[in-house]
């Protein structure tokens, strides 16, 4: 049902969108592609480490987009079916549905939001090179 269909939704948007967060993470912290544009950066990703490099992220992307897209799915069935049988107007209880969903995958996605965030490694000619939590640990998960 729903919730499979959020899941399979997030597990393909986390395949799709992986060699961005690659390369932005990369742009952020290696000043040798901050300057190259996300192209040129990704390009430049891609002939270092090969695809392999692009999709490094693709675990810590699922900890945040399969929460996301599950709730956000599941959600706003069941309360487009609950608004539905109140007396708002039909555009007013879609769009209620849709605030709701969202503010809550929002919340569900938070703790892998601030492991994408805060935690990134790659590798260097010294060997693999991480971005480690700050001191006290990652926000989302405190």
């Amino acid at each position: 049902g729903p919730l499979l269909a959020g899941l399979l939704a997030g597990a393909i948007a986390s395949l799709v969108v992986a060699p961005a967060e690659a390369t932005r993470i990369r742009q952020v912290s290696d000043p040798d592609y901050a300057g190259a544009g996300m192209l040129g950066a990704a390009g430049l990703l891609f002939r270092e480490e090969g695809p392999g490099g692009l999709f490094r992220g693709v675990p810590a992307t699922l900890a945040k987009q399969l929460p996301y897209t599950a709730a956000k799915q599941v959600s706003f069935d069941a309360l487009s079916e609950l608004f539905a049988a109140g007396p708002l107007p039909r555009w007013a209880s879609t769009a209620a549905a849709a605030a709701a969903a969202a503010a809550l995958s929002t919340l569900a996605s938070q703790p892998g939001d601030a492991l994408l965030s805060q935690v990134s490694c790659y590798s260097t000619e010294d060997g693999d090179l991480c971005v480690a939590p700050p001191p006290g640990g990652l926000a989302g998960f405190r």
